[in-house]
């Protein structure tokens, strides 16, 4: 609803409907390529179905308090559809997976200012909070290497954890400048969120995969030194802190990180070269873990790219 090239309003109201509606199902087997006999046993049997309806509304309402600077309010539903898990789990299993897990729907409240008071320079700043019922998650069946009870490798699989409800902040800056004959521009972003599920079986444990603290930063300079030659690089940092790895009274945290990336290059004509540096100061982290296993990321990586635009 805001534009600095249309007329000034002061209220502007908007509003969405959107009618859904799901009709699938699902009907899996396990066959050994060699025989052609089925194998796996009943975690290879799975047989299910959906058939579900939902309407869901978006409504904003925005105040222009100058031409240049927007505040808005905005209530809106949402519904994620619910599905089938492919593969079921050993019978052992202390928390088997289920064929299907239903609809996820949600209600979610947002306050706002945005808007560009400046020339080249654009800022927001928003408030939610979202109220979920039937969250869909992601756990595992309790089986584990080791395990007195199930001693085989974990199934993971989506369920519905139960009401949850999330909330946050979050900000962005955006300013375009000059440098001597070329341009820059600087991109900053920030937020901080938490959530925890209020109901049924996982009551009280965090949100997985949701950091307590996000924030970047991101500078693109383009320097012309020729009408035939140009110079470009691009700093971009990134940073994680806080949240859980999983949706468990005993899950691991997220390992916190803070990562530079940096672009230099020369363009002249359609040609482009580039040479880049991926996480420049090395920092190994674990993007997922369990009791047996460490998943680590990328390491530094150095290279060089060349581009030929026709």
């Amino acid at each position: 609803p805001f534009s600095r090239n249309r007329p000034y309003d002061a209220t502007v109201f908007t509003g969405r409907l959107r009618f859904t509606h799901d009709d699938r199902s699902i009907s899996s087997r396990a066959f050994d390529l060699g025989t052609g006999l089925p194998f796996g046993g009943p975690s290879r049997i799975i047989d299910a179905s959906i058939n579900s309806d939902n309407l869901s509304f978006n409504a904003t309402l925005a105040f222009e308090v100058t031409p240049e600077v927007l505040t808005y309010g905005k209530v809106g539903t949402s519904y994620r559809a619910g599905g089938f898990n492919t593969r079921l789990s050993d019978e052992r299993a202390p928390m088997p997976a289920q064929e299907l897990f239903d609809n996820e729907t949600s209600t979610s409240y947002e306050l706002g200012i945005k808007g560009s008071p400046g020339t080249g320079f654009y800022f927001a700043v928003a408030g939610y909070y979202t109220q979920q019922d039937d969250l869909i998650a992601q756990v595992d069946d309790g089986c584990f290497i080791g395990s007195p009870v199930c001693p085989v490798n974990p199934v993971s699989f989506l369920t519905n954890a139960g009401d949850a409800r999330s909330y946050g902040i979050e900000a962005e800056l955006n300013k375009r400048f000059t440098i001597g004959r070329g341009t820059a521009r600087l991109a900053l972003s920030g937020s901080r969120q938490d959530g925890e599920v209020t109901s049924g079986g996982f009551d009280g444990l965090d949100l997985a995969q949701v950091p307590d603290w996000l924030a970047s930063a991101n500078l693109n300079v383009r320097y012309p030194v020729s009408n035939a030659v140009t110079l470009t690089s691009n700093i971009l940092f990134s940073g994680q802190w806080g949240g859980t790895q999983e949706l468990t009274a005993t899950s691991f945290d997220l390992d916190d990180f803070e990562q530079v990336n940096i672009r230099a290059g020369v363009e002249t004509g359609p040609v482009r070269i580039t040479a880049f540096a991926n996480n420049v100061f090395d920092q190994v982290y674990r993007v997922a873990r369990t009791a047996t296993i460490n998943r680590y990321s990328q390491p530094r990586l150095i290279g060089v790219e060349l581009g030929f635009r026709w």
